[in-house]
C-alpha cells in the first residue's frame, strides 16, 4: 500500500546563514524546489561526427508562496521577515522536511525575488524565490 506524503505536511524553514535558530514560514500555501542538471557536449576523433554529452553543473531554487502574517510567533518568519533579509542580502539557510522527515531537503542560497500583492477579494500573498547556492541535501542531518 502506497504512503503518499501530502502538500500540506511539508514544513519549509529559513534562517540566515550562521544563526542557530530555524523560523518556520508563516501561512505557507506552496513550496517547490526546481532542480537543473546542465549539459556538457563535446565531440572529438573518438566520436567522430557525434556529439557526446555529460551531466554538468546542478543549479535549483526554492519558490514559495503564503498569506502575509501581522502577528507571527517568535519561531514563525513571517513576510516582513523575508523582506528584511532580501534588503540586507543574507544568505539563507532553508529546509523542508516533514513531521517524521521520511521527506527532507535543506541547501543555502539567497532571496533572488519576492513579491507581494493585495487582491480586493482575498488574503494578501506573497512569494519569493531562493537561488540556490552549493550543494543540497536530500538526508536529514544526524543528531547524535
Amino acid at each position: 500500500m502506497a504512503t503518499e506524503i501530502r502538500g500540506q505536511d511539508i514544513i519549509l524553514d529559513l534562517r540566515p546563514k550562521g544563526s542557530t535558530t530555524w523560523l518556520t514560514l508563516t501561512c505557507l500555501r506552496e513550496y517547490t524546489l526546481n532542480k537543473t542538471t546542465g549539459e556538457l557536449t563535446t565531440s572529438n576523433r573518438c566520436s567522430g561526427v557525434h556529439v557526446v554529452s555529460r551531466p554538468n553543473t546542478v543549479s535549483y531554487t526554492v519558490t514559495f508562496e503564503g498569506d502575509m502574517d501581522v502577528d507571527p510567533t517568535a519561531a514563525q518568519a513571517s513576510y516582513q521577515q523575508l523582506a528584511e533579509w532580501e534588503l540586507a542580502q543574507e544568505t539563507l539557510e532553508w529546509r523542508a522536511y516533514n513531521a517524521d522527515q521520511t521527506y527532507y531537503r535543506s541547501g543555502e542560497g539567497w532571496l533572488s525575488t519576492t513579491e507581494e500583492s493585495a487582491p480586493q477579494d482575498g488574503f494578501a500573498p506573497f512569494s519569493g524565490t531562493i537561488n540556490g547556492s552549493g550543494i543540497y541535501s536530500i538526508v536529514p542531518p544526524v543528531i547524535p
